[in-house]
């Protein structure tokens, strides 16, 4: 027997976005690309916030409306890269010794592949504040050490001070996946030259 919604209940289900919702996230997306892009190529003073609204075709008032400051701008970019290697990250077994070093080199790898322009964006970023994003950066910071905490506990570690070899992550890493290039190759002396910086032979 079926049963008779009550006069008035409301489906569970969200409502669909409507167009103008839409249209408002593809503008964002968009925005987000453009300006990843830009500072990305031309670091955060080479550009300016006017210059990304003429790229995108959008008021500078609009733009503003999304992200009122750079350094605004400047979080939404990195934000999913930063919460795609927390989420990765906190999933490697602390005591896997060499292979936990492995794994977190493969993290960095796959950001690199999905998120290249905000790693490089977040390199350049190193001087001005956090601000929204600092919770998320500061949990990264702390999963990375806990990694080569674990590494060092079995003496795989070329360094013996964990915070030294989450340093030297922290420092090397973006540039050295720029210098190494792209593709299988780039990829493979990336990981051999991780693995040179971070571990015993």
């Amino acid at each position: 027997m079926t049963q008779r919604r009550p006069a008035g209940a409301r489906k569970s289900a969200a409502a669909p976005p409507t167009r103008v919702e839409r249209r408002r996230v593809a503008r964002q997306q968009r925005l987000l690309q453009i300006a990843a892009q830009a500072f990305a190529a031309r670091g955060l003073d080479g550009v300016r916030l006017d210059e990304i609204a003429d790229a995108v075709d959008i008021a500078r008032g609009t733009l503003y409306s999304h992200f009122p400051t750079k350094e605004a701008l400047v979080a939404a970019i990195v934000r999913p890269a930063l919460e795609q290697a927390v989420a990765a990250l906190g999933a490697i077994d602390r005591s896997a010794g060499a292979a936990a070093v492995d794994a977190l080199i493969s993290v960095w790898v796959d950001l690199w592949h999905e998120h290249g322009d905000a790693m490089r964006v977040f390199e350049h970023s190193r001087m001005i504040p956090l601000g929204e994003i600092e919770a998320v950066h500061g949990q990264l910071l702390q999963l990375v050490l806990e990694v080569f905490e674990g590494a060092a506990r079995q003496r795989v570690l070329r360094v013996e001070e964990p915070a030294l070899a989450a340093r030297m992550v922290a420092r090397v890493a973006v540039p050295l996946l720029e210098l190494c290039g792209v593709g299988a190759q780039g990829e493979a002396r990336f990981r051999s030259s991780m693995h040179g910086l971070l571990l015993r032979e």
